[in-house]
């Protein structure tokens, strides 16, 4: 700590010092005049928890918190298996709540209807155990593909 002195400009105050329990995960630093850490659960208040459990029994509709965003983020997702016949069930489970915005519950088959949520994935190109995605499932998805750089580019 002595090798590298925190800056004078730098004022540390009790709010904004991390605290001593929980796990970095725990928190979320709030930028709010001098800034403060909270916890997750903070941020959830309890009538917003209450309204989103209402409706989820009311209905079999899942949107996320009010004035909040959902984004599914799939890393690798052309590292799926394939069975013997060529499906990747996790990959056309995907496909089916992109085409038609729901899911069937197992137990007793009712819709579940899944909304407002967006969807992301990332995905190396095949070979060397990463396969070809299907076309049923790439029509719903906007690509954008990088191309390796060249020595001289990269200076």
């Amino acid at each position: 700590m002595d090798e590298y002195p925190r800056p004078k400009s730098v004022k540390l105050t009790k709010n904004s010092i991390f605290p001593e329990r929980g796990l970095v995960y725990d928190y979320y630093f709030h930028k709010h005049g001098p800034g403060q850490w909270n916890m997750w659960t903070d941020s959830i208040s309890k009538e917003e928890s209450t309204i989103q459990l209402e409706q989820m029994c009311l209905t079999s509709s899942f949107p996320p918190l009010r004035h909040h965003n959902c984004i599914i983020y799939v890393d690798d997702l052309n590292m799926l298996a394939k069975e013997v016949y060529g499906a990747q069930p996790p990959i056309e489970l995907l496909r089916q709540w992109i085409d038609h915005q729901h899911w069937y519950d197992r137990k007793d088959t009712s819709r579940l209807d899944i909304v407002d949520v967006l969807f992301m994935s990332a995905m190396g190109p095949p070979g060397g155990g990463r396969n070809d995605i299907t076309g049923r499932f790439t029509r719903h998805l906007n690509i954008v593909s990088i191309d390796s750089f060249d020595e001289e580019d990269a200076q």
